[in-house]
């Protein structure tokens, strides 16, 4: 199997290699500068020239003398964990920090070197020092400490050290609000925990923001609205995956002689997914079907996972290949029906069916609800399972079966029946149970639970050990309810042999409700253990109560909680009604056509397999999404100018469609740089194969655009060598006719500097959401500064200052700065370097709607942090020079004072400095003297090196 596409190996040119040649040169005698050095860097590595990169940061380190050289050392460490060379990256980032300790970055980067490697603690250890060190409570830093605590959330909820991992994303939410990819774990942290009610905002977000972002597994958990169970998987693919690759891989099968199906899973070990999906790989029919699995699944040594592999025709792992090069590895085995079996769960590669490497795709079992990933024909179902009334909340066609869903294995090896006193249970108790994993516990359920406990006095609830957080506040919540812990009693993880044999223990399965379970009631159904269960709306909700339909169990199924409570107690007052129960399950286990028959189910499998297969038709050309402009009528780039557009990208789920908006452009003359702001590696790694295009140029993003977006901005500008400029954010979308029209504003009158337009709001999903002019009107017109400093007198926003709005001719570069009329800015720098270009011209505003972007999390729960207090300050100061400046009346600036007035005295009680702040704000007001004062910038300059601010948990900040 070929490597991942890299990007062509060009020739250099002739000027090209004298270049080089003099870098090497001034390198061997230590005399190359650092920024010639990244600069010369990039430009190799974005035209595939890897072999020279690497060999020019290794001259300079050997001969440089600069105090500077660990931004080299980290910079080459970057580019080689992108490339694969993790043990090499790890001693870069140590040499860096040798010779800079508190360079954060490299610290971080090590941490993900030595996860990368294996060694989870020592990553641990690292991200944990940097999280501890000085320079990474610095309001510059902020984004460096959102990394460290995200890191740490992740990696520590991943070792199962639940109660860390969520007190470090509780503390980076409250410092950004806005982090999507952190809330997502957020609940579904506490319901792991039993923490009740999971919807427990954080400080720094509502009820309703955290809800909005709930992952798709934790919904499964927390709803029975399928249509909210949708909408939180449409919601997760659009920010996690993007949009998919315009050309399928596959379209049609291809007429072997057998049909190869292919297995997708990291699963294919010791794990649920397996245990019920073994005998149908073992026992397909090999006279028709080829059995493929492509997995990353760990090495276990189990006898499962011996099974699974002695059961597939052939096994390829693609856990050393990216999503791309694992789709073109599938592609190439020329596989007819691709099976998913991870949909939206841990683990789960979706990316690599984006591509369509088969022309049929599926999902079966590993996620029992809508995925809404749009690249999955059909889920296999059955109809108790998915009703037909509910269809529409899935992105997947319902592919049913004729008999139950699930699949299951007749094999199973069952340990000793052991004993109740050795698993400390009452010998003359009911024993209640419920194996299922804790997170589906609802604290509605469980005092449900607690009441049938208190119905029947001589009974015990039979738990799963899953962690210690979870046992204590179960304990804790029983006893709120008046039942003593004494009466929960937790099972540790043992063997699957000896885990089947328990159930033989107990009398009454109670299933967890709206999550059913999956595996763990196949298992009390086939150990003949009678299973209580709530159907409800959701797959998640009913997949108990198909097994229980088609064992001819119906009466196991209640319509509501009232329901489950009077047939919980009524059995556990009749045990002869469960001793007969547990007859018939185990009379059932063997007949024809129940879930444990094997042979009909393998019968009705691969006959809907088949049937689907033979509808596979190329697909049509698909519509363009309604904010998208139709594809262009020409290729070839009309007489004009050339432009530079400077693509900032860090998400590559939305860069995606960006790009293809800037290629798709009737305005074809243009350069292309991409300033590559995601986690290392992504972004190049993923889009290989397009920085081959030669009008575009990667570079990575040095300094840190985040905490320096300034200095970046202005290292992007170094690379203009065109007449006009054009900045884009990764989640803009340029309309196909944009650039053009944008130069042509600058080409009718020399004295317009910037040109600027309007864009749609779309939502995550691409959808338009609303209209949005930024303008003051829609029609075209020309703005003056006076005019530019009127309106952010006026309304204290951020109207121009937006880089992404405009296409600037070339010779603004320069007004690019963090100072406006000698004062500097941090937080508000992109509106005074706009003032500061309105100075040499007009900026003229275009009427036309010329592109969009997209809604997402810091447009939709934003909560004020203390970064936006800074950015108040700021404006205040902003505000008292351009009053100064143009001398605007106390009317027409009326409504930003009033507005700064209103977050200082709000803020007040938090900042003991702000009392300045607003006793000179308001005889600013009182006396209609709008003068800066050097006593306030000083002040505030202070306080931001006393590190006053950012101390304040946001939820306490009121705007």
């Amino acid at each position: 199997m070929e490597n991942e596409a890299v990007p062509q190996q060009h020739q250099l040119s002739e000027e090209g290699t004298r270049v080089l040649n003099a870098a090497f040169d001034l390198a061997t005698r230590g005399e190359l500068q650092l920024i010639d050095l990244i600069n010369i860097a990039d430009r190799l590595t974005a035209a595939g020239r890897w072999d020279l990169t690497s060999s020019l940061y290794r001259t300079f380190l050997e001969h440089t003398s600069l105090p500077t050289a660990y931004v080299a050392y980290f910079n080459y460490g970057v580019l080689l964990s992108s490339h694969g060379e993790t043990s090499e990256s790890e001693k870069m980032n140590r040499k860096a920090l040798e010779l800079n300790p508190d360079l954060i970055q490299a610290r971080l980067n090590l941490g993900n070197n030595l996860e990368q490697q294996g060694r989870p603690e020592e990553a641990l250890e690292q991200w944990r020092a940097a999280l501890a060190s000085p320079a990474s409570q610095t309001p510059e830093n902020l984004s460096l400490r959102l990394h460290a605590l995200n890191n740490l959330g992740r990696l520590l909820e991943s070792r199962r050290q639940f109660q860390e991992a969520l007190q470090m994303l509780e503390q980076s939410i409250s410092l950004d609000p806005s982090q999507e990819s952190v809330i997502l774990h957020l609940v579904h942290l506490r319901q792991k925990q039993c923490i009740w009610p999971v919807y427990a905002a954080p400080p720094g977000m509502t009820p309703e923001a955290l809800e909005a972002h709930t992952s798709p597994l934790a919904m499964l958990a927390a709803s029975n609205d399928p249509a909210q169970q949708l909408d939180a998987g449409q919601r997760f693919v659009a920010f996690k995956y993007g949009v998919a690759p315009e050309t399928p891989l596959a379209t049609v099968p291809y007429g072997h002689e057998k049909i190869r199906i292919g297995y997708l899973s990291s699963d294919l070990c010791l794990h649920a997914v397996s245990m019920l999906t073994i005998e149908l790989f073992e026992r397909h029919d090999r006279e028709r079907f080829e059995v493929y699995a492509f997995c990353w699944s760990r090495e276990d040594g189990t006898e499962m996972r011996r099974r699974v592999v002695d059961a597939m025709d052939h096994l390829i792992r693609i856990d050393a290949m990216g999503d791309a090069e694992a789709a073109a590895c599938i592609r190439s085995h020329e596989i007819d029906v691709l099976v998913d079996l991870h949909g939206l769960t841990s683990g789960a590669r979706p990316k690599i069916l984006s591509y369509r490497p088969a022309p049929l795709q599926v999902t079966y079992l590993g996620f029992p609800g809508p995925t809404g990933l749009p690249w999955i024909d059909y889920v296999i179902c059955d109809r108790f399972l998915i009703p037909e009334a509910e269809v529409g909340n899935y992105t997947e066609k319902p592919l049913y079966l004729p008999h139950c869903f699930q699949s299951s294995d007749s094999k199973r090896a069952i340990g000793a029946l052991p004993t109740r006193a050795a698993n400390n249970l009452p010998e003359d108790a009911v024993v209640f149970c419920s194996f299922n994993n804790n997170y589906k516990f609802t604290p509605q359920l469980f005092a449900l639970w607690m009441k049938i406990l208190k119905r029947v006095p001589k009974s015990v609830l039979w738990l799963l050990a899953d962690n210690q957080w979870s046992h204590d506040n179960l304990c804790r919540e029983a006893e709120r309810h008046g039942v003593k812990r004494e009466r929960l009693i937790f099972a540790s993880r043992v063997a699957p042999p000896d885990y089947l044999a328990r159930y033989q223990l107990a009398d009454l399965f109670l299933d967890t409700f709206p999550f059913n379970g999956g595996t763990t009631a196949n298992d009390a159904l086939y150990m003949g253990l009678p299973l209580l269960t709530v159907s409800g709306r959701t797959f998640a909700s009913r997949m108990a109560g198909s097994l229980l339909t088609h064992l001819g169990l119906d009466e196991l199924i209640a319509t509501d909680f009232a329901d489950y409570e009077r047939k919980a107690v009524a059995l556990a007052r009749k045990p002869s009604r469960l001793r007969k129960l547990k007859e018939q399950l185990l009379e059932k286990r063997s007949q024809p056509g129940s879930p444990f028959d094997m042979g009909t189910f393998i019968k009705d499998y691969e006959g809907a397999i088949l049937g689907a297969l033979s509808e596979v038709k190329r697909p049509a050309e698909p519509a363009p999404a309604a904010h998208q402009a139709p594809a262009p009528l020409v290729q070839t780039a009309p007489a004009g100018p050339p432009l530079t557009i400077l693509l900032m990208a860090v998400n590559p789920g939305f860069f995606a469609e960006a790009l293809g908006s800037v290629l798709s452009q009737t305005f074809g003359d243009y350069r292309l740089v991409v300033s590559d702001n995601s986690e290392p590696g992504t972004i190049l790694a993923q889009f290989r194969d397009r920085f081959s295009d030669p009008r575009i140029t990667w570079v990575h993003a040095w300094p840190q655009t985040k905490g320096n977006l300034l200095n970046h901005v202005r290292f992007l500008l170094d690379l203009v060598e065109t007449p006009f400029f054009k900045f884009m954010h990764d989640d803009d979308i340029l309309y196909q006719t944009s650039n053009a029209h944008l130069i042509s504003l600058l080409q009718q009158n020399e004295n317009v500097v910037c040109a600027f337009h309007g864009r749609h709001i779309i939502n995550e999903l691409g959808q338009l959401v609303s209209l949005s002019h930024w303008l003051p009107t829609g029609q075209l017109q020309a703005f003056t500064e006076r005019q530019i400093a009127e309106l952010v007198c006026k309304t204290a926003a951020n109207l121009f200052g937006e880089v992404p709005f405009g296409m600037y001719r070339s010779t603004v570069r320069e007004c690019w700065s963090a100072e406006f009329a000698g004062w500097p800015f941090t937080y508000i720098g992109d509106i005074t370097s706009v003032l500061n270009i309105a100075r040499l011209g007009w900026i003229a505003g275009s009427g036309a709607i010329l592109g969009a972007y997209r809604r997402h999390g810091s447009q939709i729960s934003v909560v004020d942090s203390p970064i936006r207090l800074s950015a108040t300050v700021e404006t205040d100061l902003l505000s008292r020079l351009l009053n100064a400046r143009f001398g605007f009346s106390p009317e027409t600036v009326s409504t930003t004072y009033d507005r700064l007035l209103e977050t200082y005295q709000r803020n007040l009680p938090h900042f003991p400095i702000l009392e300045r702040f607003l006793s000179n704000l308001q005889s600013c007001v009182t006396e209609g003297r709008f003068a800066p004062d050097r006593e306030f910038y000083e002040l505030w300059r202070e306080a931001r090196t006393m590190q006053d601010l950012p101390v304040v948990d946001a939820e306490q900040l009121v705007f």
